[in-house]
Order: structure tokens, then sequence, then C-alpha cells
């Protein structure tokens, strides 16, 4: 540090408190596992966090954790593609410690602005699971978007032995006891909650109480605000069509991602900054779509002609319209991955 340097003006890098306990936690169970966590007996092994460590080199890099894998530096290309044509309409770089449904309504907003510009509309987004959120899910129908998006696993459409009584908005217990909507909460990390609970007069004369609610006052319920926009998606996910859309999801974006890292030079960035790693991408979506392009075959349009008879002062002959019939156009869909 330079003697001149003050350190109060130094820039200080840190999280929120309630997130560094929260990791704290997290890294001592960890640690308290039977098996201990992956190199723990190793003196110098480390549980590298983002919350506590970065790279004074580049600055914008980030740890990305995934299960199987070495943590390690990186950042996130977040992509859409045309399922028509395989054609990459929109690609970026992002910080990699961030959740892939952050990112979704600035993606979604930038490749609805560029369609545009060409007289295009997207209908239908297909994405990955990792973009489902309860406010991706609203956001796309504000927008008249049919989003094919899977709904993560740990969400359930139905609380066993809890029906939901949707005219009165509360759930009804085995007991028959009802449990009304009390209100909205928010996270830490500012997800919007709707809490439902019983009378505590209700649970104390229950029977069940001490399966059911043991360390509470009462039984409590805590769903999304966004419910029904999650029913919705678990019923697109469910149906027929919904299978279809995951298959044609899998077959357009993935080959697309798997060539940019393989031949187009994206399994490692070598430039410094966020900036530096969106021109790498765009740099390697742009050869992608020429070489494309250059090996695209227009199919010939058909041609339909129309005999019409006309009468002429001295002849009788016939006249040709020919009037060009174009095979129906498909739908602009972009997959998001």
């Amino acid at each position: 540090m330079n003697k001149e340097e003050n350190p109060s003006t130094r820039q200080c890098i840190t999280a929120p408190e309630h997130h560094l306990k929260r990791l704290v936690r997290r890294q001592q169970r960890l640690y308290e596992r039977p098996t201990g966590a992956i190199g723990a007996s190793n003196e110098k092994a480390q549980l590298l966090s983002n919350k506590t460590h970065y790279s004074p080199h580049d600055p914008d890099a980030r740890i990305s954790v995934k299960p199987g894998k070495a943590r390690k530096l990186n950042y996130h290309c977040s992509m859409a593609v045309d399922t028509a044509k395989g054609v990459i309409s929109h690609i970026r770089a992002d910080f990699a410690d961030g959740r892939d449904s952050q990112h979704l309504p600035s993606l979604v907003m930038q490749v609805q602005g560029r369609l545009k510009e060409n007289a295009l509309l997207m209908q239908e987004l297909l994405a990955e699971a990792g973009y489902s959120n309860g406010s991706n899910y609203f956001m796309l129908e504000q927008q008249g978007i049919t989003g094919w998006i899977p709904v993560f696993g740990m969400y359930k459409p139905e609380i066993a032995g809890f029906p939901y009584d949707k005219e009165k908005d509360r759930y009804i217990c085995p007991m028959g006891k009802p449990l009304p909507f009390k209100g909205f909460d928010r996270t830490a990390d500012g997800r919007l909650l709707r809490n439902y609970w019983a009378a505590p007069k209700d649970c104390r004369q229950c029977a069940s109480k001490p399966t059911c609610a043991p360390k509470a006052r009462c039984r409590k319920i805590t769903r999304t605000a966004y419910d029904e926009q999650y029913l919705r998606a678990y019923a697109r996910q469910q149906s027929r069509r919904g299978k279809r859309m995951k298959k044609l999801r899998q077959s357009t974006v993935e080959p697309v991602f798997g060539s940019l890292v393989d031949h187009y030079g994206l399994r490692r960035v070598g430039v410094l900054g966020k900036s530096g790693a969106h021109k790498a991408m765009l740099l390697a979506a742009a050869a992608f779509n020429i070489r494309k392009y250059m090996r695209y075959k227009p199919k010939k349009s058909v041609s339909m002609a129309i005999a019409m008879e006309r009468e002429q002062p001295h002849a009788h002959t016939f006249s040709y319209w020919f009037h060009p019939c174009r095979l129906p156009t498909i739908r602009e869909r972009s997959v998001v991955n």
C-alpha cells in the first residue's frame, strides 16, 4: 500500500451480514459431516466463496460452484437461440455468482427489442429449470409470452393433507380447522411470500400437534406469492406439448453452446474484465452465425399459376396471372440458456 494512501478511503468489498453468517453455518456443517468436506484433511484446504474472496487480478471474475466440479473463476454466458434455424439471436457475459433466473428479465427485454427492430415478435420462450422463478413467470405472462420453463424440483404444487380453498384463500388442516391468509412477508434475499397459519387455540386442543407443529404455537404454511403462476407453469411442464418443448430445447440450444465451447474458443476466456469477456462471446457468436448463413440453402418458393379467361375485341385468348404462394412462416421462438 502506498504510504500516502489513507486506509479509510480504500474500497471495501464485502457481503451483507446475514450472508456471511449463513456461509459460516454452511461451511461448519460441511466440516462436521461424517465423511468430511472434500479435501478437508489438507491443511491448505479452503471452502472459497465470493462472499469472502475475490481476485485482485480480475475483480469481475467470480467463483462458480457446481456439483462435481472444482471451484474456479468464471464468467456466466447467457445466450438466446432461435429454434427455427438455430441462429444465435443474443449473447452476453454476466457475473458468475448470480442465479440464472436473475438474468432472465433483462435478457427478454434485450431480445424483444432486437426482434421488434426486425419486425419479429417472441411468442414462446424455452429455458432450463435454472430460470424458474415466480417473478419471471409473472413477467412473461404480462408480456404475452408463453414460458416453457420447468419448475424447479423443490416446488410442491400441493401440500399433503392440507387442501387449498381458493375462494376463501385458506388451507384446511386434516382436523378441519382453517389456516387463513395472514399477510405477506419477505426473505432476506427479497423473495415475496404469503403466510397462512391456524389459530393457536385450535392447535392447542389438537391431538396431532406433537407431530404437526411440535415446536411452534400453531401450524404455519408459507407459500410463494406467485403460486398461481407456478401452478400454470407446472401444468404446462406436465403436458404432452411441454415434454416436446423440453426435447426441442435440448436439441436446439445445447448443441449450439457445445459448439461455442469446443470449436469457437469459449472454453477459456483469455481477457480480463466482463466487457472483454462480452466481446469474446460476441465474436464467437458472430463466427457461428456467419458459418450457418454460408451453409444455409433457402427453400424454393412455391408458385401457383392461375388461368383467367379474358375477352378481346377481335380474338379469344388466355392470359396467365402468376401468384407466388409462400409456405406458412414459423413463429419466432427463443431459447435462453
